[in-house]
């Protein structure tokens, strides 16, 4: 059961999908999505590891998309904080690293409603 806050609330064909940070507890059921999407296996220890961003003091900022009853995630769109030199400043930006969104999503602008 998906619980964190959520983001944003979008409609597609009469169904609402819900926007959230990525916790731990999704983890592998990412990996669950992404195996599915992609015709392809990943450990679960791939998506542990890559979204393990403890180092950079920000954690769970990739976003995932689940249904209202939070059974579910629908789609994926993962963000690695990344810091950056601005005049001599340290400063955390983001970089988009991974997307994947279930078939049924698919073709329905779903990103440009998740960016806007």
């Amino acid at each position: 059961m998906i619980r964190n806050k959520v983001l944003k609330k979008i409609k597609l064909n009469d169904t609402n999908f819900y926007l959230q940070r990525i916790s731990k507890n999704e983890i592998d059921q990412l990996t669950d999505l992404f195996n599915q999407s992609r015709n392809r296996y990943l450990k679960y220890s791939f998506f542990r590891k890559k979204y393990d961003t403890a180092w950079t003091g920000i954690q769970n900022v990739a976003i995932i998309i689940s249904d209202e009853e939070g059974d579910r995630i629908y789609g994926h769109l993962g963000v690695l904080p990344v810091p950056m030199q601005i005049e001599g400043k340290t400063v955390m930006s983001g970089q988009i690293s991974d997307a994947v969104l279930d078939p049924i999503l698919r073709g329905k602008n779903v990103f440009e409603l998740i960016i806007k």
